[in-house]
């Protein structure tokens, strides 16, 4: 509730200063900002658009957390830690057989960027390009020439 210092931005990151002036979210409806930060989390989380079933998992998992009685910056980052501890991020649960578009954009951009997909190439899943050949060759080509191949080089 009150102003940060004008200093903040110059404090390390740990410890100090940050620690005796902690600064906490308080949104003017903590559910709904909820429901919006996890459902822009959870595509990048997961590498593809979550199922509308796994979007309401962690949502509730916050809201519950929220109607305990939970600080939002707690209740999020539950969420937001649950969502990371997933197989869906954890591992590539592709089904056997040709890839769709969006496990395409994650093994390209795991390969040539040792990353996630960049909007980008998540867009290009969207529109369905990964599934042919001069598609997936100019995403390819695309990445290539990125600097974040050198990862791919360095690894």
């Amino acid at each position: 509730g009150k102003e940060p210092p004008a200093n903040w931005r110059q404090w390390p990151r740990t410890g100090g200063e940050f620690a005796r002036h902690p600064l906490a979210a308080r949104p003017a409806d903590p559910a709904a900002d909820a429901d919006r930060l996890l459902r822009a989390f959870l595509p990048a989380a997961f590498r593809r658009p979550p199922t509308a079933a796994q979007a309401a998992h962690y949502v509730r998992l916050v809201r519950d957390r929220l109607a305990a009685g939970d600080p939002f910056d707690d209740a999020m980052r539950e969420g937001y830690k649950a969502a990371l501890c997933s197989a869906e991020f954890l591992t590539s649960p592709e089904k056997p057989g040709p890839l769709d578009g969006y496990a395409a954009a994650a093994r390209l951009a795991r390969f040539l960027w040792a990353s996630l997909p960049a909007d980008e190439l998540t867009a290009a899943a969207a529109r369905g390009e990964l599934g042919t050949p001069a598609g997936l060759t100019a995403q390819t080509e695309r990445l290539l020439a990125d600097p974040k191949a050198r990862r791919f080089a360095e690894s």
